[in-house]
């Protein structure tokens, strides 16, 4: 994914940088965060809907393509996608993390290291979940739906 203007673009994907190259520019890279490189064994995306976490393990460090980032998408050979369970303090951090950041729903990436440690990369409060919800049937769409009559109903019920 890319935003673009004229003839200038911001690669949103991450990437592998060489600092080499970079260490001498005169200018900063903005908007950029540059880390440590993190050895994963699966990346977890994670719908998060009220009080709700679903959770999805993306197996993309064995294709070369996707290794960094699934989302530089090898079309003729997938990564698999499959309903995760978080670990419970892991759930329980998730949402303490949402409480504090003021947000109801949003999407939330992390990996998970070969040493079992979850790493947190990003919070999007907009959210996406079609992939999480398509992916794993967890019927979001319907979820929402019913949080939205749950939450007229009630205004109608104290009007």
């Amino acid at each position: 994914m890319a935003i673009s203007e004229g003839d200038s673009f911001i690669n949103l994907q991450t990437a592998h940088i060489d600092l080499n190259k970079i260490k001498n520019l005169s200018e900063p890279i903005f908007p950029s965060l540059l880390q440590e490189k993190i050895e994963k064994w699966i990346e977890i995306r994670v719908f998060v809907l009220y009080d709700e976490v679903h959770s999805m393990a993306i197996f993309s460090q064995n294709n070369r393509q996707t290794a960094t980032d699934y989302r530089n998408y090898d079309f003729s050979k997938m990564s698999r996608m499959i309903p995760y369970r978080l670990p419970l303090d892991v759930n329980e951090k998730v949402l303490k993390f949402m409480e504090r950041c003021d947000l109801d729903t949003g999407s939330i990436d992390m990996i998970l290291t070969q040493d079992n440690r979850f790493v947190f990369l990003e919070v999007n409060p907009a959210g996406n979940i079609e992939m999480v919800g398509d992916n794993c049937n967890y019927w979001l769409e319907k979820r929402i739906a019913e949080y939205i009559i749950q939450t007229i109903s009630s205004c109608q019920i104290q009007n």
